[in-house]
């Protein structure tokens, strides 16, 4: 089968998750026999075009209009795309299927499939409505209607929990059996890692480490923080707290954390690449994800791998992963005394965590392994393709 992705990112170290999923979703259908082209876009001195082991990754430069409009950016990008991708088909044949990842790949998508009458399927890995927590700009606004376009445009759409497949149907009034659900996979491969050295960068042999992780520091989870923080230390005076956002009201949590006098205990990470992501969970004794994001599914599902126990709330996509007391914990929503008793128990019982970490590995390789997502998607490329041609 000839398969043509198409996404912003490609990478296998990418911190968010569309990125590492295009890279590793690309490499298993290839290790099964496919022919797979990856157009992605520029990334820093990477090659413009590379066999990377079996996948044909071609990276390109959006048209060089001047702009500060990210919106106009990418439809820059877009048509750049399109070039490509009819430069590709003009030497490697038809395409039997398009895949795109997410809505800045929107225009190329119904170009592509309308000019060269291409089945197109995309993954939705999320939505503006639940990446900003609502629609409040006009960039927002526009942004969300060139998702229901993508979705519109497709003859199928993956996402990889009930929560998004929820979403979608809300939101853009998508018809249930036009989405499926494949979870979002994961490599079970532990990678060795030293991290005894790395780990007395943060925090002295005998304490404790506790991770927070958030893409967004929302005003109720910035409260939830510091009122978690001050009573754990209370109970436990050897410990130390890691929190990791990518957030522009981080200044305000610092100065809060120093109200409390807790500086000395807190230590703020703005940005982890992979590897200082992993050593992290490597060192930490457990991690609390504080943010409904839905990108952050990837990093639940590599703390689980690393052996970390998680914490997460018992609200949007994070339920589907963890099952309460067995292979994670769940607090209730905004309730920090929920959340203490849940870190609480990991620390005070060894034997319980070990008990996390065994299930957690567990689950994740019956559901998460690459092999059974890419056995699904092949699965539905099929269903796709063989419509289209009924259809015909």
């Amino acid at each position: 089968m000839k398969i043509l992705m198409l996404s912003l990112g490609y990478s296998s170290k990418d911190i968010e998750g569309t990125a590492k999923h295009v890279y590793y979703l690309s490499h298993s259908l290839a290790q099964k026999g496919h022919e797979v082209h990856v157009i992605t876009c520029e990334n820093g001195t990477l090659p413009i075009y590379e066999n990377d082991e079996g996948v044909e990754v071609y990276r390109i430069s959006p048209y060089k209009i001047d702009t500060n409009d990210f919106t106009k950016w990418i439809m820059q990008l877009n048509f750049a795309i399109v070039e490509q991708a009819i430069r590709l088909i003009r030497k490697h044949g038809m395409m039997d299927v398009i895949h795109a990842h997410d809505w800045t790949t929107a225009y190329a998508v119904k170009t592509l499939k309308w000019s060269l009458n291409i089945p197109i399927i995309s993954t939705i890995h999320s939505t503006e409505y639940v990446r900003n927590n609502g629609i409040k700009t006009e960039m927002q606004r526009y942004i969300s209607s060139v998702e229901w376009m993508l979705i519109h445009e497709s003859c199928k759409v993956i996402v990889f929990s009930n929560y998004i497949r929820n979403e979608i149907k809300s939101i853009f009034k998508t018809p249930q059996e036009k989405i499926w659900i494949i979870p979002n996979g994961i490599n079970t491969k532990e990678t060795k890692i030293k991290f005894e050295d790395f780990r007395r960068d943060y925090a002295e042999e005998d304490e404790k480490v506790i991770l927070y992780v958030g893409r967004c520091i929302f005003e109720q989870d910035k409260q939830l923080l510091i009122n978690s923080i001050y009573e754990i230390n209370k109970k436990y005076n050897k410990i130390k707290f890691i929190i990791s956002a990518k957030d522009n009201n981080i200044q305000e949590l610092k100065e809060d954390i120093r109200n409390i006098g807790m500086e000395n205990k807190v230590l703020f990470i703005n940005y982890m690449d992979d590897d200082k992501k992993k050593k992290l969970y490597k060192i930490s004794n457990l991690v609390v994800f504080l943010s409904h994001y839905e990108s952050l599914e990837v990093s639940v599902l590599e703390a689980m791998v690393a052996g970390c126990p998680v914490v997460v709330p018992d609200n949007a996509a994070f339920p589907e992963l963890v099952e309460h007391q067995i292979n994670g914990m769940k607090f209730i929503k905004e309730i920090y005394e929920s959340l203490n008793n849940n870190i609480i128990q990991i620390l005070s019982d060894d034997k319980f965590s070990n008990s996390l970490k065994k299930n957690a590995l567990k689950s994740i390789c019956e559901k998460h392994k690459w092999n059974k997502v890419t056995n699904l998607t092949l699965k539905l490329y099929k269903k796709v393709i063989d419509e289209v041609k009924n259809i015909k």
